[in-house]
């Protein structure tokens, strides 16, 4: 039977649940970022990797769902914390508002960091080669 934890980032983030690495059962972890901004995403993710770094971790699959910035040094620590991970699912998409006014998207976009290229890659192909020199691959 396959052990799933489902929370928002903030269960993480205030410690309600002080130290959920200790789930040593724990198969499959979904964490919503939906409160959180480009500021607060590095502290939550930080504390989420020494919970499960310090514990040892059996987590094969992982979502962060609507997390504010994907890059490759959030890529490699999940590499290293999660040694056992099949499947990684990851979105910030998902937080752009395209339901109302221009002004809203423009804000919704101001939130997060959502295309590499051109800001931190020239182009696809010098994005892939960094990418590929991570651990997990």
């Amino acid at each position: 039977m396959q052990r799933s934890f489902i929370c928002p980032s903030h269960v993480v983030a205030g410690g309600l649940i002080k130290n959920i690495g200790s789930f040593v059962n724990l198969q499959d972890l979904k964490i919503s970022f939906t409160l959180e901004g480009l500021s607060t995403q590095d502290s939550v993710v930080r504390r989420l990797l020494d919970s499960f770094s310090r514990s040892g971790t059996n987590i094969r699959k992982l979502t962060l769902a609507e997390i504010p910035r994907i890059d490759s040094k959030l890529l490699d620590s999940l590499s290293l914390t999660f040694p056992h991970l099949e499947s990684l699912e990851m979105d910030s998409s998902r937080r752009i508002d395209f339901d109302c006014c221009t002004v809203c998207l423009e804000d919704s976009l101001g939130y997060m960091r959502h295309s590499p290229i051109p800001d931190y890659y020239a182009n696809t192909e010098k994005l892939a080669v960094d990418i590929s020199s991570l651990h997990y691959f």
